[in-house]
């Protein structure tokens, strides 16, 4: 095997890597966004449902009708 040969060899087993490398340092970003967006999410519902059990966006919607009302 000539040195020609073994350095494509070489060449083409390290982009091989660096492709696998850089999918799943995507599918890295991919998850943590994911996991981010569904806590964030899960977060909103918790505090909805909280003012939802004190009541202050029920009162929060009417005042905010009846500014719009009264304009």
């Amino acid at each position: 095997m000539s040195n020609r040969s073994k350095l494509l060899k070489v060449s083409a087993s390290s982009q091989t890597e660096e492709k696998e490398y850089r999918s799943s340092q995507r599918l890295v970003w991919i998850l943590v966004i994911v996991i981010r967006m569904i806590r964030l999410n899960a977060f909103l519902i918790y505090n909805v449902e909280k003012m939802n059990n004190k009541g202050n966006s029920i009162v929060l919607l009417s005042w905010t009708t009846n500014n719009w009302n009264e304009n």
